[in-house]
């Protein structure tokens, strides 16, 4: 491996950290606001996150907050997070095989996001 595949590597690897530390404190800030509005027993805990309690998460937010902007920020920094970790992945595969790990990785990062979104924003 050369030096600027190493350095494109690691960038994209802080890069991707990044995203998913402000994609937490986000989600954190979303909790905040959805519990103040709904009663003690039906809070949101912080820890021990899945995806279907992230759906739900969600559901009450745009429910609760509709004018609120932390689903965009939400969205927009799960691609950033996809995207750089789909960058490492190349940087650190070279080839074919990199290249179809990336793809993979990529492709699939997106479709999760844009899923859970979706699955989401369905009138139940």
């Amino acid at each position: 491996m050369n030096r600027a595949r190493i350095a494109a590597g690691a960038i994209s690897f802080l890069v991707a950290i990044v995203f998913a530390i402000s994609s937490t404190a986000t989600q954190w800030r979303m909790v905040d606001e959805v519990n103040t509005r709904l009663p003690q027993d039906a809070q949101f805990g912080r820890f021990w996150w899945y995806p279907l309690k992230t759906v739900r998460l969600i559901r009450h937010y745009h429910c609760l907050v509709p004018t609120g902007r932390r689903m965009r920020q939400l969205r927009r920094q799960g691609v950033g997070v996809t995207i750089a970790f789909t960058l490492v992945v190349l940087a650190a595969a070279p080839g074919a095989a990199g290249l179809v790990a990336a793809l993979f990785l990529g492709i699939g990062g997106l479709a999760c996001n844009w899923l859970t979104f979706r699955v989401a924003m369905r009138p139940q």
